[in-house]
Parts: C-alpha cells; structure tokens; sequence
C-alpha cells in the first residue's frame, strides 16, 4: 500500500501526510414534520434522539466523542456504520441522528431531505494524503499525487470544503 486518502494526521512516526482540503463536522437530524420541517435542531434534540455512529477511523470516532463530551452527553448510539451515503439515508427515515462531514449532506440539506445543527464551537478536520516515509517514490505513486492535488478541478464536492 503506497497512499491513503484520509482524514489526517494519523500521528505514526513511519508515515507522512498532506493536507489537501479541510471540512466540518456536523450533526445531522430527520428532516422533520410540520413546524419543525423549518426549525433549527437543538442540543436537547440531540441528546434524546438516537445516535448512529459514523464509525470511520479512530480520528472521526475521537471527534465525534469528543465534541459530544464537551455539549455535555454521551451519545446514545444504537448503530455503527462507516458509509456515510447509508447513514444519511437512516437520517432522513428518522431512525437517529448523526454527525458527519458537511460536504457529504450539502445537497440532502439544500434539498430539504435533513436538518443540520453545527456545535457551538466548529469542528474543522484535514483531509489529505498519507504515505509511508520512503527515499524511493514509485511513478503511479507520485502520478497519483499530482492527481490529487489537483482535486478542485475533478471533485464535484470541492465546493463544500476548504482549501488548506
């Protein structure tokens, strides 16, 4: 294995990063019935409500854990997925709430499908690429590199996160 593409940094002394773009975090909530179809989800909301645990690498988990401890709950988790895309379908049927990147729900939210509550104090992660610390660089490694790089111009979502 030469590269990952993920969040970072991992903290392992044998491994480099690149930091490529950075997203937020968000909570995500059902889209609502009636009144609450246009109010803002709240922190009481999300203390009651069911929680599935967008379980990706142990920097997400901590995240997630950690952004929680500091509102003041621990999460009632009654799942764990790691793709995104199924638990913002488990979202929209109202089976709980989550948090996940912003960019992946920018357009369910703008379409109306789910709500977003944003912690108080926004989390920001980097995203990029990791490769093992070597003087020898194979050519579909840096090729993908540069590829990479270049992730404005060739990733639809690049307009729901930040440049590093």
């Amino acid at each position: 294995l030469d590269v990952l593409l993920m969040t970072i940094p991992v903290g392992d002394p044998e491994l480099e990063d690149e930091p490529l773009w950075r997203y937020e975090m968000v909570f995500v909530f059902p889209p609502g019935k009636g009144r609450m179809r246009r109010s803002q989800p709240t922190i009481e909301e999300l203390r009651e409500m069911p929680f599935i645990l967008y379980r990706r690498t142990v920097v997400i988990d901590q995240v997630i854990r950690q952004v929680c401890a500091d509102l003041g709950f621990e999460p009632q988790v009654v799942m764990e997925n790691d793709q995104p895309d199924s638990i913002i379908e488990l979202v929209k049927l109202g089976l709980g709430v989550s948090m996940l990147p912003a960019w992946s729900v920018a357009d369910e939210v703008e379409a109306g499908h789910m709500r977003v509550l944003r912690p108080p104090k926004p989390q920001i992660n980097n995203y990029g690429l990791i490769t093992r610390k070597a003087s020898y660089r194979p050519k579909a490694l840096l090729a993908f590199q540069e590829i990479a790089r270049k992730w404005q111009s060739w990733w639809p979502m690049a307009k729901d996160v930040l440049p590093v």
